[in-house]
């Protein structure tokens, strides 16, 4: 009943963000004030359920000054999935790329540093502020493979896959989608290759896709309706092709939100 309560309060924040563009302060209060049980203002950290019935969302941003990146567009987005987090126990990473100190918001998912923990209502509107009122933010290549091969990767906080047994590797979660909405500059500083098929590569991308099927493990870019990304033909992802990535047709395909 708790979690139907929020997710009916957040989805009436979300069709005001959209009709009036609500600030983030007052839809952190919003959905603080539904809130009456730390079981659910801290999901993630205390959410212990097995990670083989969730599905697992990590969404990366990159947050553009001009062709200006939709920021209130792309909040009604990130404030669906956490509302479909929070009424389904899945987990859903978010993170802004904000140069050597990203910003990261955990839902369902145990913190994996207890002496840093965040109430994830908050690093979430934290996201969402940053979003609605910083023009932009930088991006660093290397902090972010780093940040994120530190969450996902096999030796990360939040592996995606159980390589217990080499010769039969399992995804840990019921599904796994990794979500990139960036914009022209992240292509025109070639951050395709050294962060998308970078950690495509570091997490052996190539060769879990064609194990598992696309309904349990995705990995998708996205880009702002009518923005163009600059790039040679069949080479999306550089020129160095890292680990096969461009010849994938599950991966190369830059769809429009």
């Amino acid at each position: 009943m708790k979690a139907k309560k929020i997710t009916l309060i957040l989805s009436l924040a979300i069709i005001w963000m959209m009709a009036i563009n609500v600030d983030a302060q007052t839809l952190r209060r919003i959905e603080k004030k539904a809130v009456f049980s730390d079981s659910i203002s801290n999901e993630s950290s205390g959410n212990t359920n097995d990670p083989s019935t969730k599905d697992f969302h990590l969404v990366y941003i990159d947050h553009e000054p001009s062709p200006a990146t939709p920021a209130t567009q792309l909040c009604t987005r990130i404030m669906k999935m956490r509302t479909n987090a929070v009424e389904s126990g899945n987990a859903l990473v978010v993170y802004l790329a904000n140069d050597d100190t990203p910003m990261i918001s955990l839902t369902n998912l145990k913190d994996p540093v207890p002496e840093l923990h965040r109430d994830s209502i908050d690093a979430f509107y934290d996201i969402v502020d940053a979003l609605q009122n910083i023009g932009s933010h930088e991006v660093n290549s290397t902090t972010d493979v780093e940040t994120l091969k530190g969450l996902i990767g096999i030796d990360g906080h939040f592996p995606m896959f159980d390589e217990t047994n080499i010769e039969d590797v399992k995804l840990r979660y019921k599904s796994v989608t990794i979500d990139f909405y960036i914009g022209p500059r992240f292509w025109n500083l070639r951050y395709n290759d050294n962060i998308i098929a970078q950690l495509y590569a570091i997490l052996r991308l190539s060769k879990y896709m064609k194990k598992f099927p696309r309904k349990s493990l995705s990995f998708n870019v996205y880009k702002a309706q009518g923005q163009t990304l600059k790039y040679p033909e069949g080479q999306p992802f550089g020129i160095h092709n890292k680990d096969g990535i461009n010849d994938n047709p599950k991966v190369n395909v830059i769809k429009e939100y």
